[in-house]
């Protein structure tokens, strides 16, 4: 009997490695594409922005792109995903668990503010309104990887100081919504619609302050003198 038999060919030793190499050489191609588009789709519009510029600018092929997004449309859907998580990562790692309640609700409130009047952000909300009639799936994703991701840091944070009866006992989910309007609303809205200038940081730390100064009086389970 041969010493070699029922040993594994080198070849074949080798290919869950190549393989390996090969998904994650994939990987990195899709990422940087998705990176490419985003940042075109943004600058452009879904109109303007081309897969073969999106390939030029980022390598790749056609056929990496309609095997990995479907095509354009999948591709720019994927890009909207992307920059909901992009835009999302100030606010979502910022830990204020250690903090009295007025300190973490003022740092996370200065957060959202931030986040809603960067650049990034206003592209992609003008973006993402201008293309949601045609593509529903467009608005779905935003808003689920946006607003309601918002909501659910504030509707913990709420919760967590209820949980302790700081706060009077309400829906943490509605009173969020509630709190993240009071600060989104009119500041936003100008903004990305561009009436006027831009917020200063003093106008936007006004509307900040008026809202914390709402809410605990209206919340707290002691009023505040």
């Amino acid at each position: 009997m041969s010493q070699t038999a029922g040993k594994p060919k080198a070849t074949d030793a080798a290919e869950p490695q190549r393989a390996a190499r090969q998904t994650s050489r994939g990987k990195q191609r899709s990422e940087g594409m998705l990176r490419t588009a985003a940042d075109l789709f943004l600058e452009k519009g879904y109109d303007q922005t081309s897969v073969d510029e999106v390939i030029q600018r980022a390598g790749g092929s056609k056929t990496h792109v309609y095997r990995e997004f479907g095509g354009k449309e999948g591709l720019f859907l994927a890009a909207v995903k992307h920059l909901c998580a992009e835009v999302q990562q100030p606010i979502q790692t910022l830990d204020v668990s250690g903090l009295p309640f007025e300190a973490g609700l003022l740092q996370l409130s200065q957060a959202l503010v931030r986040m809603l009047l960067a650049g990034r952000h206003l592209a992609l909300q003008r973006l993402v309104f201008a293309e949601a009639p045609r593509f529903q799936k467009t608005g779905e994703i935003w808003f689920a990887g946006g607003p309601e991701v918002t909501h659910g840091i504030f509707s913990r944070f709420f919760a967590q100081w209820m949980e302790r009866g700081l706060l009077r006992r309400e829906e943490p989910d509605l009173i969020a919504r509630l709190y993240c309007d009071m600060l989104s609303g009119h500041i936003l809205d100008r903004a990305w619609l561009g009436i006027g200038e831009k917020p200063s940081p003093a106008v936007a730390q006004r509307t900040i302050d008026a809202a914390i100064d709402l809410f605990l009086d209206g919340f707290l389970t002691k009023r505040r003198a």
